[in-house]
């Protein structure tokens, strides 16, 4: 099975039919786990370039699996990669954003603002490879972003050859948040996070790196747009690596995820003790504290909650879902088990605490779901906030995250 795609080919200038469906080929191929790395084009040849927002090419122009600062988080495998040269500048022929989807079919980045690209760039100007016209020999001062893009997929192929269960959305998060910061200070439409570094891309990933999600909810008893100006950490604990967004809104009746990355390599903690840090969401909230203050527990257990943005396949388990996710009163969390065993299947708060046990006896196999109506073991109600299912039999298990919202 394919892990990566390469790509330096696409439609410069685009129709809104071309964009269509090459955002449709994008969202398959993000379904699929797969990470698509697409050059973002040189302009309109000889550096000269189309009027934004149709610069960037497709497939290339599409939302990437990370940024988004749509609340509707409509992400695709694209990674759009502009070029630079030796001295970290952009390249003049390199294709630049904003792009735009307000085509018919895609109305979530109209222009202004549109969406922001590239996502990265990579080193595309006086490239030496090999000779395209003999089976012999090397080719050398050659440029174009067809040049960037292959850097991003051999740093992404190096990522998977360290940890091969990395998805879209956490190999493109760490590519750019190592990114240099080379044009204006963050996030531009030039090289959008920076230029890639490789080095430390991989070194990001390892078994002490992890990916947590909350969630920033607005009421459907507010009365008017959450605007969140800024999450910064109070203790500043460098064992939290990023945290993003941190500026966005969120409609009535709506909520925006938040990823929280935390690694423990190299930070000099303790096996069996607990770290905390508190992020601090700073909103035009009159109902809440100004901040709003999240604690975040780093439990360094031996035997605990090991959170996974997916449930995977296991010898005893095919599947752990859920439905509605997020839910406000009741839940149903479909699971699969493989053969007759005895499992148990239980609700965990956010620390690791079990809430409430669903199945505990020994099982048949089959495809089978179960309620859970957000009540705790003493038939109590629960609060809202983020939960975890967890089925385990003797030697293997699978965590499911679960949003509980009111």
């Amino acid at each position: 099975n394919a892990d990566l795609l390469s790509c330096s080919i696409g439609w410069p200038n685009p129709s809104d039919f071309i964009k269509n469906w090459c955002r449709g080929q994008a969202e398959t191929i993000y379904a699929a786990d797969i990470v698509w790395c697409n050059a973002a084009g040189n302009g309109a040849g000889g550096g000269s370039h189309y009027p934004v927002p149709q610069d960037i090419i497709t497939p290339a122009d599409c939302p990437g699996p990370y940024y988004s600062p749509n609340p509707l988080n409509n992400h695709t495998a694209s990674i759009a990669i502009g070029a630079t040269d030796i001295s970290d500048n952009v390249a003049n022929f390199s294709s630049y954003g904003p792009t735009h989807w307000s085509t018919g079919t895609y109305t979530d980045y109209p222009y202004p603002p549109g969406l922001m690209k590239p996502d990265v760039a990579a080193p595309g100007v006086n490239c030496k490879s090999l000779d395209r016209l003999t089976t012999t020999g090397y080719d050398s001062g050659i440029n174009g972003t067809s040049f960037a893009q292959p850097h991003h997929a051999g740093t992404v192929a190096l990522m998977l050859e360290r940890n091969p269960e990395l998805t879209p959305h956490q190999i493109d998060s760490l590519i750019q948040e190592t990114a240099i910061d080379i044009e204006a200070a963050g996030r531009d439409s030039l090289s959008g996070a920076g230029r890639i570094d490789a080095l430390q891309a991989v070194n990001a990933v390892s078994e002490g790196a992890k990916w947590a999600q909350l969630w920033v909810i607005n009421q459907a008893t507010a009365t008017g747009i959450l605007d969140v100006t800024g999450i910064t950490q109070d203790e500043s604990e460098p064992w939290i690596v990023s945290v993003s967004p941190t500026q966005f809104t969120v409609p009535i009746d709506d909520s925006q995820a938040v990823w929280v990355t935390v690694d423990t390599i190299g930070m000099g903690l303790t096996w069996g003790e607990m770290y905390d840090d508190t992020l601090l969401v700073w909103s035009n909230s009159i109902l809440d504290d100004n901040p709003e203050m999240v604690p975040v527990i780093l439990i360094m257990a031996t035997v605990g909650i090991e959170q996974a943005e997916e449930s995977r396949p296991t010898k005893d388990f095919q599947t752990l879902s859920a439905c509605p996710n997020p839910f406000r009163h009741a839940v149903r969390i479909d699971y699969a088990v493989t053969h007759v065993q005895n499992i148990h299947l239980a609700i965990y708060d956010v620390c690791g605490k079990k809430v409430r046990t669903l199945i505990n006896e020994v099982h048949k196999p089959g495809d089978f779901s179960i309620f859970w109506d957000s009540k705790d073991d003493s038939g109590q109600r629960i609060s809202a906030g983020i939960y975890f299912s967890r089925i385990r039999a003797e030697k293997s298990a699978l965590t499911n995250k679960l949003i509980l919202i009111k």
